[in-house]
């Protein structure tokens, strides 16, 4: 929803194609990330970057329509 508010269509439509996953991840399953990194679950994780992306950054591809 946050994308929706800054970013133009193309650049969302874009985003969406690269996606591994090919679909935008739900409001829960972002905040169940949150969850675990907030609980004891992960008191031993530290310094770490979670990315809850649907594989967005483990492709190494990047956005072209950002460039733009």
């Amino acid at each position: 929803k946050l994308a929706m508010a800054v970013h133009t269509q193309d650049i969302i439509d874009a985003y969406h194609d690269a996606l591994p996953l090919n679909r935008y991840g739900s409001e829960s399953e972002i905040a169940e990330a949150i969850a675990f990194l907030a609980s004891e679950k992960a008191s031993y994780i530290t310094g770490q970057i979670l990315a809850a992306d649907g594989g967005f950054e483990a492709t190494g591809v990047g956005l072209p329509a950002l460039r733009k």
